[in-house]
């Protein structure tokens, strides 16, 4: 679907739930450390959250394989 979840696995409760793709959620990484997490969509738009609660902090749009920042 369009929603990023995180969960605890040792508990299986569901953490949090990051929706602003609005397209079906492609791929998902976490840093090294755990502080930053990227997505990607279907429709080529790449999500940076960041910080401890995971905030939305960047938006990239990718056409023809060039990155372009929102307007």
């Amino acid at each position: 679907d369009k929603a990023v979840r995180i969960w605890d696995l040792a508990s299986g409760n569901l953490l949090q739930t990051l929706l602003d793709h609005d397209n079906w959620v492609w791929s998902v990484s976490f840093s090294p450390n755990g502080e930053v997490l990227v997505s990607s969509c279907w429709g080529g738009k790449i999500k940076i959250w960041q910080d401890s609660n995971l905030a939305l902090s960047i938006k990239y749009y990718f056409t023809e394989c060039r990155p372009q920042r929102p307007g």
